[in-house]
């Protein structure tokens, strides 16, 4: 059973991962798209200085062996524009990764413009001054590298993936692509392509179409509403010359820090680095205001039919939670893993309602979580059978962890220390590859300032309380949820709005 369970969960993450950033175009039916001008929204954009080492005082104090052992694999410098590279040294792994991140991501651009910055890195990714396309191809394909590039809300990432000995050979053209790119019009027309192809890709798919209609709805007035790939419409208006005055204007040093994992010699990366990456010039880019989603998200059931989709529904509601800064983030993931927990027992196990639940926050600056149930069949019960799994949850009570006892629900204190393991034990995969370990420097940075901090994950977790989690579940689980269903008309009709007004049984 529990080996299904994480086959499951396993498929649904990497959906999951496909459409957790998205946001949304107008859809007017399953089959048509009607096209409107989006509504720009004004932001206050500021100064955000890059900070590093904000939480010096903490490693002060006594800290785990986990993350004692870690700290002296640092090293970091400067370049001389001012951009700051962390080096993780890790001896134990051939792999070299590299990556330059962009703060702002797809915040910084207006939903007119949405899409520009994943397409300008695309655009990067294929040619130079010193190396077009094919050339590239040919030497990461022999090398086993890849060169990969990534837009989120808060940050952007442009990587190098590559095995130790190619590393010399890899570099320059991942340190061309981003200092020289070459923009052509071929290139640009082919990374354009490719993003029009994916958007009408996941035109057919319920499930996608459903989370566009409510990334619409939630993230509306918000700089999240600029969707990291683009709309249908934004696509439509993009062009070489659009893309490079992005470049010139976007592309700049206090945007910048560099990360790289691997067993690097850290004076000859700083050469490498300086006489390159050292150059670009700073345009004093400003950043959008932080914001929470807490207090504003209005309770709401969107309905989504999608005629294509026979027999199956999606499920998936939204609501505002802590952000990884905030002392409440651990108690709130522990409860969200519990939550998982009691939604497979209860929709899936005891009432057959669907194929994969799950609760999960987010790692975005401005941070929310997700109850979503993939595929059901079963939509005028469904919101009970939720109910009747959250509703321990909601009075202090979990599922029973312990194969000795017979009770299936027990108070939290009684399965804490089994919940606390599993999130120990999450955080050492995190660093099984240096891609992953860069991933978490990186977050550390966004949500701490301090690109060590997440090594203290393990302590923090030791630390957290029942009461902690509780109080979590109160505020949070309590709050007004903004909810989806897509899928087959008749099942989609066949939900009663008001069963969704609020989370529990009363």
């Amino acid at each position: 059973m529990k080996k299904n369970h994480y086959i499951a969960i396993g498929l649904f993450l990497l959906l999951s991962l496909l459409f957790a950033c998205q946001t949304v175009q107008t859809q007017q039916a399953a089959t048509t798209t009607q096209q409107t001008t989006p509504t720009e929204t004004k932001f206050n954009y500021i100064d955000i200085p890059l900070v590093l080492n904000a939480k010096e005082d903490a490693f002060k104090d006594q800290i785990g062996d986990f993350a004692k052992s870690q700290i002296p694999t640092f090293k970091v410098f400067t370049l001389d524009n001012g951009i700051p590279v962390i080096v993780k040294i890790n001896p134990a792994n051939r792999i070299y990764n590299v990556q330059l991140v962009l703060r702002g991501g797809a915040s910084l651009v207006k939903t007119d413009d949405a899409g520009i910055e994943m397409l300008m890195l695309n655009t990067m990714e294929r040619g130079s001054t010193n190396y077009d396309y094919e050339t590239i191809k040919k030497i990461l394909d022999e090398t086993s590298s890849s060169i990969s590039s990534g837009v989120t809300f808060d940050f952007s990432t442009y990587s190098l993936n590559t095995i130790d000995k190619y590393f010399d050979k890899t570099l320059p053209i991942w340190l061309d692509t981003l200092t020289n790119p070459s923009f052509t019009q071929s290139d640009f027309n082919k990374a354009l392509d490719n993003m029009k192809m994916y958007d009408e890709e996941t035109k057919s798919d319920p499930y996608y179409l459903g989370i566009q209609k409510l990334n619409q709805a939630f993230f509306k007035n918000t700089p999240y509403a600029s969707t990291p790939e683009g709309t249908s419409y934004s696509l439509k208006k993009m062009s070489l010359a659009k893309v490079k005055k992005y470049y010139e204007d976007y592309f700049s040093s206090n945007r910048m820090f560099i990360v790289a994992v691997g067993n690097y010699n850290v004076d000859t990366l700083k050469t490498q680095l300086n006489s390159t990456l050292g150059t670009v010039k700073n345009n004093n880019v400003k950043f959008v205001e932080p914001f929470s989603f807490y207090g504003k998200v209005k309770t709401d059931l969107l309905k989504v039919p999608f005629s294509q989709s026979r027999g199956v529904c999606y499920l998936r509601g939204d609501f505002a939670a802590p952000a990884m800064s905030s002392e409440e983030y651990l108690p709130f993931s522990i409860a969200m893993n519990m939550l998982s927990d009691l939604l497979f027992s209860i929709v899936r196990e005891k009432y057959s309602a669907c194929y994969t639940p799950m609760a999960y926050g987010r790692t975005f600056l401005s941070s929310y979580a997700s109850i979503v149930i993939y595929k059901t069949t079963k939509t005028a019960e469904l919101k009970k059978y939720i109910d009747e799994a959250v509703t321990p949850l909601l009075k202090g009570m979990c599922l029973n962890q312990d194969p000795l006892l017979k009770e299936t629900f027990v108070p939290i204190e009684n399965a804490l220390e089994v919940y606390k393991q599993l999130y120990v034990n999450s955080t050492y995969e995190k660093q099984q590859t240096n891609a992953a370990m860069a991933n978490q420097i990186i977050l550390s940075v966004f949500h701490f300032q301090d690109y060590r901090y997440y090594l203290l994950d393990i302590d923090r977790v030791q630390k957290v309380t029942a009461q902690q989690i509780k109080d979590a579940i109160q505020k949070y689980l309590t709050q007004p949820i903004m909810w989806m269903i897509s899928g087959e008309p008749n099942l989609v009709n066949a939900v009663n709005p008001d069963d969704y007004l609020i989370l529990g049984i009363k």
